[in-house]
């Protein structure tokens, strides 16, 4: 694991604390049954404390189970890709044209070891780490790397088995041949929604799609519970006001103007702040700069490169000041027990509440079980 990775973990364990419900209730990792239990699999950093992830309630669960509807497993998802390549190389063969199918068995390889490490779970730190990780990253927000690392070690790429042939064509011979391929497209009117989509103006690759199924595919429409679905968010973020945590949230408020940060009236406070001025900051940078970015020859503009500098200047800033306030916060949450509490309450929220609507929450789920079993 390379430094920034380590890094990267940390932060997302101190998030993992500041944010534990929301980052709850919108995980797409596994999906257990509503009222299933999950532990930390790994410390968020090689020095950390692992400890134990809180149960995951009946409603995070069941929104887990809902956003892995139609999810592909690895092995159809490598079994549609080499028919689709066996379905185009044909297709181009009729039509006089050299194809050779992608080796989609090492392009996938690699792109899910980069999903397997970018979504590995990250437990929360316990309060000791988090004040330490503070420390170091803040909140994470001015003080680490924008740019991501790719996490299969050293950039590699599977290179297109064409790009050879291609390159020695004549521009006709190029365009021919990429016609053949991807076909003319289509054009405004299918962009505004003013036409139904057409696979037949997609070249070899529209006809694999259209034989294989892949082109039009139907996704589950859970709709008729969208109302529920913003009950459960509502009440997710009404955590932090709700009258249960009040005594610790005083607490917390009086430790904070200790450790020199009045004026805080909810716990989000401090995080949200400092997410105001980042913003703030890429706005400032951004006033009368014009970039082009349908190309990438944008990273290499002059305006770009300055933009880029006066960020990293600005976020230099702003770095001491986010630790000392994340350094505050955490440890002021430590001192007195905020998060433990938070996370008993939104177990027990959402309890009350997938009592007072088992009925329609249940039909829900049946109704994207039963679309998943539909699924090819």
């Amino acid at each position: 694991m390379t430094a920034r990775t380590v890094a990267r973990r940390t932060v997302a364990g101190l998030l993992a604390v500041v944010m534990a419900p929301l980052l709850a209730a919108c995980t797409d990792d596994g999906a257990p049954a509503p009222g299933a239990s999950t532990a930390a699999a790994a410390p968020a950093s090689p020095s950390a404390t692992p400890v134990e992830e809180p149960r995951l309630g009946p409603l995070d669960a069941l929104l887990v189970a809902v956003s892995q509807v139609g999810t592909e497993t690895h092995e159809a998802q490598l079994a549609r890709l080499l028919e689709n390549e066996e379905i185009v190389a044909a297709c181009m063969a009729e039509q006089g044209f050299e194809y050779e199918p992608m080796d989609w068995a090492a392009i996938l390889e690699l792109q899910w070891a980069r999903e397997a490490e970018w979504d590995e779970p990250v437990p929360a730190l316990d309060p000791a780490d988090a004040v330490e990780a503070a420390r170091t990253y803040g909140y994470g927000l001015f003080t680490t790397p924008e740019e991501p690392e790719d996490p299969a070690g050293d950039g590699a790429v599977v290179q297109d088995p064409n790009d050879e042939r291609v390159a020695q064509m004549s521009q006709a011979e190029e365009r021919a041949w990429y016609l053949a391929l991807w076909g003319p497209g289509q054009g405004e009117a299918y962009i505004a929604e003013e036409e139904p989509y057409d696979w037949t103006k997609y070249g070899c690759s529209g006809v694999a799609a259209h034989e294989l199924g892949t082109d039009v595919r139907e996704s589950f429409d859970d709709s008729p519970w969208a109302d529920l679905r913003e009950q459960i968010y509502a009440l997710r973020d009404g955590l932090d006001a709700d009258p249960a945590l009040e005594d610790v949230r005083q607490g917390w408020m009086a430790c904070m103007e200790d450790q020199g940060h009045p004026g805080y009236t909810g716990v989000r406070e401090p995080l949200e702040e400092m997410q105001r001025r980042s913003a703030e900051i890429w706005e400032q940078a951004s006033v009368g700069v014009e970039l082009d970015l349908s190309t990438d020859d944008y990273l290499t503009d002059p305006a770009y490169l300055q933009q880029q500098a006066d960020i990293a200047a600005l976020q230099a800033e702003m770095a001491p000041v986010e630790i000392e306030l994340a350094v505050a916060d955490m440890t002021c949450r430590a001192e007195v027990g905020y998060d433990e509490r938070l996370a008993q309450l939104w177990l027990d929220r959402q309890e009350e509440f997938y009592e007072a609507h088992r009925a329609d929450l249940e039909a829900w789920l049946a109704a994207a079980q039963e679309f998943d079993a539909r699924q090819p």
